[in-house]
């Protein structure tokens, strides 16, 4: 079976229920739409819960509120700046609640974040998160193995001298 590698937004498909959602922002981009309105793609990773480790997508127009409610929720506005500026490093790793609900698009049911769907996370919380996720990522980079070209082949010729 050949492996193709996909694109990075790429939907696996499976919905996510309907709730609220503690997330870590861990891509963001900028980009527009198709109607050149500037816009900004997120990537967030469910970081608590039965859902932890899954991805949930969103696309913030800039021709709305919605840039505004996640700044604010961000900590990075005050949210009466009538202009603001949201730098995708500068949300990148930073800790909110999103609330999802599901909706049908091209026939597949999806999750989506709502449209006012994002709300702060209190700074206390926000401490033990992001603790708690630096302690797991430094035990990933410890059992993390790295094989070479040369160890890649050895194997090879392991398995096939002992096939079970």
């Amino acid at each position: 079976m050949k492996y193709t590698e996909i694109g990075k937004f790429a939907n696996n498909g499976s919905t996510i229920p309907m709730g609220k959602y503690l997330v870590q922002v861990t891509e963001a981009t900028e980009t527009e739409s198709k109607s050149g309105v500037p816009m900004l793609k997120v990537r967030h990773q469910i970081v608590e819960g039965e859902f932890k480790g899954r991805y949930l997508y969103d696309q913030l127009s800039f021709n709305c509120k919605r840039p505004k409610s996640f700044g604010k929720a961000l900590g990075l506005i005050t949210g009466t700046e009538k202009e603001f500026e949201l730098d995708p490093e500068r949300v990148l790793n930073r800790l909110v609640y999103v609330k999802v609900d599901t909706e049908v698009y091209d026939g597949t049911t999806r999750s989506k974040v709502t449209f006012d769907g994002y709300s702060p996370v209190g700074l206390e919380k926000t401490k033990a998160v992001l603790e708690k996720l630096k302690l797991e990522k430094d035990k990933d980079e410890e059992e993390e193995v790295s094989l070479s070209v040369e160890d890649v082949k050895e194997l090879e010729k392991f398995y096939s001298e002992y096939s079970l």
